[in-house]
């Protein structure tokens, strides 16, 4: 064979011949154990029965690898002298070429077979997906059969039932088939009812499950314990905001709930009106507390007035210090407008901040006192003058050695500077010129008062105010926001 077809052919025949029952790798490696041996026994063949050796080798039965090889297999045993040449000079091929060639090209097949392989799996995916496809649509069909019978059903059901009421019609008489339409329409109206009462419940049930929800989510805000029978600070504090908000004692509680609704809180209790008068009381004393620890300061200016209220009178008095800070001392009814009423009222505001504070409050406040500042009544100037005079009443209270002060001490810690407000006289010259204007006017048209508009005229106002007032809302930034021309008034001044 190796003569006819050389080294390399017998080889790739033998190889042909052992591939379906033993491994290719196996083989390969099986070659190059021989051949190595072959080399090392060609190498030593001038020995002692070397060429012995090697014949006896050449002559050994070739095996394929049993633990590669299936056991159901015919193997043809060939002798190593056809694989392997001996004294062949025409070939000029070595088993080592043999083999890595045979092995490249074995490595390129299973390549291709490794290939194949990966090209079967995605056949195989491929076919399975589509097996799944073609379950899930043999169900729909069977689904839409099932659909399709139970539909050729009903209409057969209600043909039938046509037929009969058709045959039915027939044998009524009128009175009969009106009897039926009263009847259908009585049903029909039922029927809008229920509908209409369930969409109620519907919607009733909706609104329930939304503040179930609200529910579910709300905290409950502890301002209230049990235990002391108190509520908290923070709840004070919110009373005492909006108090000073001007909220009414008996809106308190409903703002304090709809607030905390917003953020999902309910109160475990609401102070009630009573109990929102006593804070209101107590946020009073409060406010004296913090009246008597911040009116401490020198040189500090007294404003005092008097108003009149749905027949009661009342005074108001607060000082000014040299930061400008303003505090309202308080305000409480009086008798009269009296200057010794004013001077009682004044004494009274005192003694209620320095009966929540340390005695000697009051009489510190006042010596504090430097200026006054009111309106020119006669009856301020007079309280001036009493105020003072008891502010000096009181100095030796305030200094334990003011006996030992000399003349000039004295003198000055008495002082007093009084200011008017000339608001009121501004406004009497205001009256004053009005009412000469018109007098001038009436002298100069005789009686007789030119006017181009009377919805305008107004009693006692004469033309030259009425002209100011109405210059005033047509140009004016903030005059009449109806009919002024504020901004067309500028444009015209820009542009001239």
């Amino acid at each position: 064979m190796i003569k006819n077809r050389g080294m390399s052919e017998t080889c790739k025949v033998l190889l042909m011949e052992q591939q379906e029952n033993t491994n290719r790798c196996a083989i390969m490696k099986s070659l190059e154990r021989l051949y190595s041996k072959y080399q090392h026994l060609n190498k030593n063949k001038a020995r002692v029965k070397g060429k012995e050796n090697l014949k006896r080798f050449m002559d050994t039965k070739y095996t394929c690898p049993e633990n590669q090889v299936k056991s159901d297999a015919h193997i043809n045993l060939k002798p190593l002298s056809q694989i392997c040449p001996i004294n062949d000079p025409k070939s000029t091929e070595t088993l080592s070429t043999v083999v890595l060639s045979i092995a490249s090209e074995l490595g390129e097949k299973n390549s291709e077979n490794l290939q194949m392989k990966d090209e079967l799996e995605t056949v195989i995916e491929e076919n399975t997906n589509l097996c799944l496809n073609l379950d899930e649509q043999s169900r729909i069909i069977q689904d839409r059969n099932r659909q399709l019978k139970r539909t050729s059903s009903r209409e057969i059901y209600w043909r039938e039932k046509c037929q009969k009421l058709n045959y039915d019609e027939r044998i009524y008489t009128e009175d009969d088939m009106i009897t039926k339409h009263m009847t259908i329409a009585g049903l029909e109206k039922q029927v809008k009812d229920k509908n209409k009462q369930i969409k109620e419940l519907n919607e009733r049930l909706s609104e329930l499950e939304v503040e179930n929800c609200k529910l579910k989510k709300t905290k409950e805000a502890i301002i209230f314990d049990e235990e002391s029978k108190t509520y908290s600070t923070d709840a004070h504090l919110c009373v005492y905001s909006l108090l000073n908000c001007n909220v009414a004692f008996e809106q308190i509680g409903q703002v304090m709930s709809a607030v905390l609704n917003l953020v999902n809180i309910q109160p475990n209790k609401l102070p009630s009106v009573g109990t929102i008068h006593n804070w209101s009381i107590e946020r009073g004393l409060i406010s004296k507390k913090q009246m008597a620890d911040l009116v401490t300061k020198e040189n500090t200016t007294l404003h005092s007035d008097e108003t009149s209220k749905y027949g009661t009178k009342w005074g108001a008095f607060a000082t000014r210090d040299d930061d400008g800070c303003y505090t309202l001392l308080g305000l409480q009814e009086m008798a009269t407008k009296s200057s010794d009423d004013t001077l009682d009222t004044f004494k009274n505001i005192l003694k209620d901040i320095e009966s929540v504070s340390s005695d000697g409050v009051g009489n510190k406040i006042l010596f504090n006192i430097k200026n006054t500042m009111s309106d020119r009544a006669s009856t301020e100037k007079k309280f001036n003058e009493l105020l003072k005079d008891y502010r000096n009443s009181i100095l030796p209270e305030v200094f334990n050695n003011y006996d030992s002060f000399c003349e000039e001490e004295k003198i000055a810690y008495s002082e007093m500077n009084n200011f008017f407000c000339g608001l009121h006289t501004l406004v009497h010259l205001a009256e004053t010129a009005q009412k000469t204007l018109l007098e001038t006017e009436k002298l100069h048209f005789n009686n007789d008062i030119p006017k181009l508009n009377k919805h305008f005229d107004k009693p006692s106002q004469p033309g030259t105010i009425r002209l100011i007032h109405t210059s005033c809302k047509a140009f004016a930034r903030r005059g009449d926001a109806k009919n002024g021309c504020h901004s067309n008034f500028l444009t015209f001044l820009s542009d001239t």
